[in-house]
């Protein structure tokens, strides 16, 4: 590596961790290492966009679980209110049936409208 690609890669690391403690990313560097880390799509209080019956419906997160399996892999519920029922999403939800906007649910049924 070139002295001009390590500079480069050190702006780089150091605008992604901007405002990151020094242990605290070391610590998430770490969980990243060991498999440990989990990236979730969403957050609790983030709206959603579901797609049921050709019908797209924001709905707004409420709670978010974490299953991890024995084998290392893992499954996230995140549940929300849906006309007084509970209802929830799977992590593998995500790009299928459940969208983080309405643009992308969109473009998910008139996609399906293509095929059908």
């Amino acid at each position: 590596m070139t002295q001009r690609e390590i500079d480069d890669s050190v702006s780089a690391v150091c605008k992604v961790a901007h405002g990151i403690p020094l242990p605290d990313l070391e610590k998430l560097c770490n969980a990243w290492r060991d498999d440990r880390a989990v990236i979730l799509p969403c957050k609790v209080g983030d709206t959603v966009y579901t797609i049921n019956n050709n019908y797209i419906c924001p709905v707004k997160i409420a709670e978010c679980l974490i299953n991890l399996n024995l084998n290392g892999t893992f499954q996230s519920y995140f549940s929300y209110t849906d006309k007084l029922e509970l209802a929830g999403i799977l992590n593998d939800d995500f790009g299928k049936t459940a969208f983080l906007t309405r643009a992308e649910a969109e473009a998910a049924l008139k996609e399906a409208d293509k095929h059908e």
